[in-house]
């Protein structure tokens, strides 16, 4: 079976949209509880809606305070959610201060302030950890096509300075034999399962049994798997500048 793993996205944040559901098909939930998650995400959904629809040059979200670079290029004010120590009450108070940023694709505008209070604090985590959150999800997906790439016996795995005590003892007692038994092992993380690939494909020695062996492009930096520091490198946030429309 494919690597086991504990995707970010299961957060204490967002345990009642992920369990609320499940509850009630398990008959524990009522429909009260169930009509306020609705509330709820539908609330988040309009916040969104407002920080999709809102843009300025990054020279104008500078002189608000805003840790960017003050040229012409355009950001959303859900990309400035990924800047680093960008707050969304600050980000809302620069949106109600410069009614012009909002965008024509978003005609109701200024109504949509201030934004939602019922899911705001979800809805800013959300936003700033989408981009973690895509990057783990294609991490994941690219452990899962090598969930048979081979590890070879007698692996030194006290040579790999990234795993931790536990987790050398576990690998070096077990030995497993490919990237889906190690990732079967209790308390050997997804972040340790990446170490592993990387060391394997870098030494040469991994065989896979899958069919296919073309080489692939280099695999990303493991992601962080606890977001506190997660915002505090330069500017983490990938943005792409913004058609005006």
């Amino acid at each position: 079976r494919p690597p086991r793993r504990t995707p970010l996205c299961r957060r204490a944040d967002n345990a009642d949209a992920r369990l609320t559901p499940l509850g009630a098909a398990c008959g524990l939930v009522g429909e009260r509880r169930l009509e306020r998650l609705r509330e709820k995400q539908a609330a988040m959904q309009r916040g969104l809606r407002a920080l999709r629809g809102f843009a300025l040059p990054n020279a104008e979200w500078a002189a608000a305070g805003f840790g960017v670079k003050p040229n012409g290029e355009l950001r959303t004010a859900e990309q400035m959610l990924h800047v680093p120590r960008a707050e969304l009450c600050d980000v809302e108070a620069a949106m109600a201060a410069a009614p012009h940023g909002w965008r024509k694709a978003c005609p109701e505008g200024a109504s949509l302030l201030p934004l939602p209070s019922l899911g705001r604090e979800a809805m800013e985590i959300e936003v700033k950890y989408s981009n973690y959150l895509e990057r783990q999800a294609r991490e994941v997906a690219r452990l899962e096509e090598h969930a048979m790439a081979s590890i070879p016996p007698h692996t030194d795995y006290a040579a790999l300075p990234c795993l931790s005590k536990e987790e050398v003892e576990k690998l070096t007692a077990t030995q497993p034999a490919t990237l889906s038994e190690a990732g079967a092992i209790p308390g050997i993380t997804p972040k340790a399962l990446f170490y592993i690939y990387n060391h394997l494909r870098q030494a040469g020695g991994s065989s896979r049994r899958e069919e296919g062996g073309a080489a692939e492009e280099e695999v990303p930096e493991p992601l962080r798997h606890h977001f506190p520091g997660a915002s505090d490198a330069s500017d983490a946030s990938g943005a792409e500048p913004v058609a005006e429309g």
